[in-house]
């Protein structure tokens, strides 16, 4: 996580789980992730922070907690206009049912 204090109550919300913030890169949460090796991880993120890149850092960064190529958690972004709005999310007790997508993934492993 690197929000700010404000997404605090949001990463607080769920499941009383383990915060790991980060400053310039998720790459830096790597270690604290090998030693949990959590089944589940929430990455928040701004709008503004939200970029394929986030996404492909953490695409990769999924499958580094150990030697084997796959994926080692289920994994997910939680976003919104601003804290708050992101909170309402977190509050759903139910789960959100996305009834259309568009989505286009260019993730090049090879780099």
């Amino acid at each position: 996580m690197k929000v700010g204090p404000k997404w605090f109550p949001l990463c607080k919300k769920k499941c009383d789980a383990q915060i790991i913030r980060y400053e310039n890169s998720v790459k830096e949460s790597l270690s604290l992730l090998k030693k949990l090796f959590p089944r589940y991880a929430c990455f928040v993120a701004t709008p503004h922070e939200t970029t394929k890149d986030l996404v492909r850092a953490i695409h990769l960064l999924s499958r580094q907690l150990d030697d084997d190529p796959y994926a080692d958690l289920f994994w997910g972004i939680l976003s919104g206009y601003d804290a708050d709005n992101a909170l309402l999310t977190a509050r759903k007790n139910k789960p959100l049912i996305i009834r259309n997508s568009l989505a286009c993934t260019e993730i090049a492993l090879d780099r």
